[in-house]
């Protein structure tokens, strides 16, 4: 947790907020001060000069929810306007929408994905990369009615990324730990949280926010029967390093930006 400090420096104290920073600093920040004392010198002693004290002073942005992000996975999690996580918790299951069995109220037809360029060539794409553009708090997105999940694009990339996915000691999704998730790992992607309510057939809904979520490997799959598609997973609170915008305004749904190191 201290970078392997705490059992050789003398002395860790942490600032919240920093102290003493250069003028314009952004806010809120973390300040980590590290000092050792009674480091030998060795050609000083020649000249009377036994042991010194090195300080090292490092402050950085701390993270805020998600603005904008790059990279998006496909998906869509339905959070009723104004959006909240007042009754989320991470490990805490995200229910996605299954051909014929709708879980989230008011969008039917629309199963699992966003509208992405031009059938599912550019959605396989999408499952295996992330969605191309940046999209932001505010933004209008495109819903894509029917289940596409078992063409053979979107399968086969579903499947290629579930197969690089880490394997954990313990399942974050069914009481495991969900901080011991990799950083990088496949599984763990940032969606975006729209309100479906009233979306009927193709629509475009806005972005309340984004949320990070992940996609269990064990409990999902590429085809269940007429079912199609059927996606677990469950939310979780970490960095997202394709954030490309944060705000202290938006929704805290669990990605947030990778702190800056302003000193």
């Amino acid at each position: 947790m201290n970078n392997g400090l705490a059992s050789d420096a003398n002395s860790l104290t942490i600032n919240e907020p920093g102290q003493n920073l250069p003028a314009g600093a952004p806010s809120p920040n973390l300040q980590v001060i590290v000092t050792k004392s009674n480091i030998p010198y060795m050609f000083g002693r020649v000249i009377g000069l036994d042991t010194y004290k090195v300080v090292a002073v490092a402050a950085a942005k701390s993270s805020l929810p998600v603005n904008s992000v790059r990279g998006v996975f496909p998906l869509g999690m339905q959070c009723t306007a104004p959006c909240t996580t007042a009754n989320m918790v991470p490990g805490q299951s995200v229910p996605f929408n299954v051909k014929f069995t709708p879980v989230i109220g008011g969008a039917p037809g629309n199963w699992q994905w966003w509208s992405v360029g031009n059938g599912a060539g550019d959605l396989g794409n999408a499952v295996s990369g992330g969605m191309t553009a940046t999209f932001s708090i505010g933004q209008t997105i495109s819903t894509d009615t029917g289940n596409k999940g078992n063409s053979g694009p979107v399968s086969d990339a579903w499947n290629a990324r579930m197969a690089k996915c880490a394997v954990l000691a313990s399942d974050p999704c069914n009481g495991g730990a969900t901080n011991n998730i990799p950083t990088g790992d496949p599984c763990l992607v940032t969606i975006p949280a729209v309100d479906f309510t009233g979306c009927n057939g193709n629509c475009s809904v806005t972005i309340e926010g984004f949320v990070q979520v992940y996609l269990e490997p064990s409990s999902s799959s590429k085809n269940q029967g007429q079912n199609g598609t059927k996606i677990n997973a469950c939310y979780i609170k970490g960095v997202d390093g394709n954030a490309v915008t944060a705000s202290s305004s938006a929704p805290n749904l669990g990605a947030v930006e990778p702190p800056k190191l302003i000193q």
